[in-house]
């Protein structure tokens, strides 16, 4: 026996569900970077270094991990109003100073 369904399907919810697929295309086609060939180079080779967490992070996990909380990581766009570019260190000071433009 198949379960009714919630919400019937209409034409209007197919054109927003497609709607909202293209809004997604179109952010994900303008949030591309574009490097020059020497900072791709540079980012390159910080990404070729393991990453490994500082005593704060490593804080910050195990706390999580206390709470049950599943920590995930993300890579996003910074923004001057939520990132403090000029406070970042990664231990790679070649991506330290690409970040801190």
């Amino acid at each position: 026996m198949t379960a009714p369904l919630r919400w019937p399907i209409t034409a209007g919810r197919v054109r927003a569900i497609g709607v909202l697929r293209e809004a997604d295309r179109t952010v994900a086609a303008e949030s591309v970077a574009t490097l020059s060939l020497i900072e791709s180079k540079r980012f390159l080779a910080a990404l070729r270094k393991p990453f490994t967490p500082n005593a704060a992070l490593r804080r910050a996990l195990k706390r999580g991990n206390e709470l049950g909380i599943e920590v995930t990581f993300s890579i996003e766009e910074l923004e001057a109003k939520r990132h403090d570019r000029k406070g970042f260190d990664c231990g790679e000071e070649l991506l330290n100073q690409y970040l801190r433009r």
